[in-house]
């Protein structure tokens, strides 16, 4: 194997059996209730970190004398967490229609543009709120028909994307795709079991867990003894922020750090160019760039600079206002300018796919050409759908730019970025809303339509990769991925039907729905209203930010040979200095690490870990990342069952 890409007559393992099959069914008929319920009495999603099931299969195996391969662990680390993802799907028609009928929706006059195809409207509503069985009322119909069909175009239109984006970054380029990686090498080592690398990985593990629960655990747990109250769901650690010190030296400027040491854990992986170009991208527009805003009088009237704002307002609202739209302008320049000047690897991405694969053993699915058709297809179908929708009355070379063009776009940068970095960022935000108000479009009905600009090719790269690494044939990665798919949706449905039955929702049989759905409900129409305002889009600014995006690429292809730091700057730019601005980390995901900690990860790997463990870092290194996370993960999950038996509590007599 070259590369982690198997070798012409290699053979491959057979990953989906009947042991990681059952452990797939398992998550889908028993964890997915779980997360569900867990949803609803919390309004967060369970923390549930896969390589826990995976670690609970492979010990269960060995116990019964037959142990995992790396083929089904494969298969287990690529769709333990999807087999879960699909579980809130039917949740969320539910949560459009509370929207719809929510106090703020009325009084900013949202509800009035609401249409039946999104959530059902009159007697039709007041019908279903009495129904036992939610979903069986008739309305629902046109409204789960559209969703579904939406949810499947999108993800065929994210296989073929994916496959295609693999040939070009792992076949071609060679993105070392550190994450994927990391995951890929604890596989092998779960299933080979060497001495020192098991060792390695299950003392980082302990690691994690001691950590955890010494910092993070134990204050959660005694909350009410040191604090004098009950301490909320999650127990995150403090936030150094040194922004108010700069309020008269540099006005505007915002500097953070984070003292949670899981954060600086991802960047022991990087490169350290990598790792500072992340930093001087967050920092040359969190702490030079806001201060610019502030010392030039560019913030906008309803949002004027004061002193005693913080990094987190800071950030969010210079993202807001002015780095979204310069950040599309980057990204612009980071897909435009390097096919410019170099587009010899997307031409041989396209050889690679034409002819028949010589790099592997693995026939090929179709030929590029067919590839090509069947993306089209797929795509123009979803547009048909969403032009329907508006009475065939939406710009539609609007649709076919954002839908084909938009998708291919966010998910080339998006691939490029995790290629090269831990965390890389998910998806250029608004996209598909400033697609909408630049149409000139007038009706409201668009901003409800289901599509979106996907990214969900850059999880297709990343597996594929992995496939590779574990010698899984790519037939059976897709074959899995789309029955995966169809029992979430129809566990999701099962499940949410049943929870419905128990008692309607919003209720008080679901403690959030109560307490938490009108604050998100709140949020949600404001947030309509304010993108319907088209503030947020900026054409001055994504100039600026494509002009500039120009000249980092131009200079660092050039002078530094180093054309992947403007995709790295552009990634710290989402991920922020000290914690990310767009909501990116989440008390209860994993630690991903941000642009500062990660810097100094990768300073450490480079200058002190290599130097004390020699040749043997680069093999300890990933496990040891991906052992921390993993006791971390073990620790905050026991939070989160602690957090569903209290709160399901609510409904007992005492």
């Amino acid at each position: 194997m070259i590369d982690g890409i198997p070798k012409s007559g290699q053979k491959y393992i057979k990953g989906l059996t009947w042991r990681s099959g059952l452990a797939l069914i398992f998550s889908i008929f028993i964890i997915q209730p779980i997360i569900i319920y867990f949803n609803l009495i919390s309004n967060t999603t369970l923390p549930l970190q896969v390589w826990i099931t995976i670690l609970l299969w492979t010990e269960l195996s060995r116990l019964l004398g037959s142990k995992l391969t790396k083929g089904e662990l494969f298969i287990l680390l690529t769709f333990q967490s999807m087999a879960t993802w699909y579980a809130l799907s039917f949740l969320n028609p539910i949560r459009n229609m509370y929207n719809s009928i929510s106090e703020p929706a009325k009084i900013l006059g949202i509800s009035e543009y609401i249409p039946e195809w999104w959530a059902p409207r009159g007697d039709s509503l007041k019908e279903i709120l009495k129904s036992s069985f939610v979903f069986l009322h008739p309305a629902w119909a046109k409204i789960l028909g559209i969703m579904l069909a939406s949810i499947f175009l999108a993800l065929c239109m994210d296989l073929i994307l994916g496959y295609f984006l693999y040939t070009l970054f792992v076949k071609v380029e060679r993105l070392p795709f550190p994450a994927a990686s990391a995951q890929a090498q604890t596989i092998l080592t779960l299933s080979e079991r060497p001495p020192d690398r098991i060792r390695a990985l299950l003392l980082s593990s302990l690691f994690g867990v001691i950590y955890n629960f010494l910092i993070k655990f134990l204050p959660f747990m005694l909350g009410s003894l040191l604090y004098g109250g009950m301490v909320a769901y999650t127990f995150a650690l403090p936030i150094i922020d040194l922004t108010y010190l700069f309020d008269y030296i540099l006005p505007g400027a915002s500097l953070s750090f984070v003292t949670d040491i899981t954060f600086y854990v991802s960047g022991l992986l990087l490169p350290l160019p990598i790792a500072i170009a992340q930093f001087i991208g967050a920092f040359s527009f969190y702490f030079f760039g806001t201060h610019l805003i502030t010392r030039f009088n560019l913030w906008p009237a309803e949002s004027q600079w004061v002193t005693g704002w913080d990094y987190l307002r800071l950030t969010e609202r210079s993202l807001l206002y002015f780095y979204v739209s310069v950040a599309i302008g980057l990204s612009l320049a980071a897909l435009i300018i390097p096919i410019v000047l170099n587009p010899k690897p997307i031409i041989r991405a396209f050889a690679i796919l034409k002819s028949s694969s010589r790099e592997t053993s693995e026939e090929r699915f179709l030929s590029a050409y067919s590839l090509l058709g069947l993306y089209l297809i797929i795509a123009l179908g979803l547009v048909f759908i969403v032009w329907s929708l508006t009475g065939f009355l939406f710009p539609l070379w609007i649709l076919l730019l954002t839908i084909l063009g938009g998708s291919f776009f966010a998910t080339y940068l998006a691939t490029a970025s995790l290629g090269i970095t831990f965390t890389g960022f998910p998806n250029i935000p608004y996209l598909r809303e400033m697609a909408i108000f630049f149409s000139g479009y007038e009706k409201r009905d668009i901003w409800f339509a289901p599509f979106s600009v996907s990214t969900g090719g850059i999880s297709v790269v990343q597996n594929l990769l992995q496939a590779d690494i574990c010698e899984v044939k790519h037939r059976e990665y897709f074959t899995t991925y789309i029955l995966v798919v169809i029992l979430g949706l129809l566990s999701s449905f099962i499940f949410v039907t049943l929870f419905w039955n128990i008692s309607p929702i919003p209720s008080s049989a679901y403690p959030a729905t109560i307490t938490l759905w009108p604050v998100d409900a709140l949020t949600w129409s404001r947030t309509q209203i304010w993108i319907w305002s088209g503030y947020l889009f900026r054409v001055n600014w994504m100039f600026l930010g494509f002009m500039l995006g120009s000249i980092i690429y131009g200079f660092s292809h050039f002078i530094l040979h180093a054309p992947y730091l403007l995709i790295s700057m552009i990634t710290g730019i989402f991920i922020g200095i000290a914690y990310s601005p767009i909501g990116i980390y989440s008390p209860y995901s994993s630690p991903i690490g941000l642009s500062f900690a990660q810097l100094i990860g990768s300073i450490m790997s480079s200058k002190m870990f290599t130097r004390i463990f020699k040749d043997k870092w680069s093999v300890y290194c990933p496990l040891v990342v991906m052992g921390i996370f993993i006791g971390d993960g073990f620790m905050e999950l026991l939070r989160a069952i602690i957090v569903l038996i209290v709160r399901s509590s609510w409904l007992l007599p005492y």
